[in-house]
């Protein structure tokens, strides 16, 4: 995951051509069992060390207050003179930093850019199971168990 998260924002900051970016992380509907800690700690030392002028700001939608604790957690890792860029906003006021024609539908905008589905999986993509399997070269049981995983998001 840490690899992958990793090429995803190297993609961005290239086709950002200098020109910054905006992370977006939408916390809408989670808890405490969703809190990846060590992934969290990754990604903030990535930003700083490997992306310092590429992310204009974060944006934290829908940030739920059980979680402060673990925003105080996450401040402590950000340089002080980069705090500020962080925000804090809700689903419906999310418009007022990103033009609603960038935002997809489940964020209140109108981008018609696919972001799910059949529509955004490569030609040729394995199916995952094979692709743990053969590329990963997991046991069956274990490929089965990163399924079971994945099986709510995909129904």
């Amino acid at each position: 995951m840490k690899k992958y998260l990793a090429y995803c924002i190297n993609i961005i900051d290239q086709q950002a051509w200098g020109e910054g970016w905006v992370l977006i992380v939408d916390f809408g509907g989670i808890g405490m069992q969703n809190v990846d800690f060590e992934l969290t700690k990754f990604l903030v030392h990535s930003l700083k060390t490997y992306f310092p002028s590429g992310i204009a700001y974060a944006m934290c939608v829908d940030f739920p207050w059980v979680l402060r604790a673990f925003l105080n957690a996450i401040k402590g890792l950000i340089p002080a003179n980069r705090r500020h860029l962080v925000k804090f906003t809700s689903r419906t006021e999310t418009s007022n930093y990103i033009d609603n024609a960038l935002l997809p539908d489940f964020m209140g905008g109108h981008c018609k850019q696919a972001y799910k589905g059949w529509d955004v999986v490569p030609y040729g993509c394995p199916q995952f199971a094979d692709f743990c399997r053969f590329q990963l070269g997991l046991p069956p049981k274990s490929c089965q168990k990163a399924i079971n995983i994945y099986l709510p998001m995909i129904e």
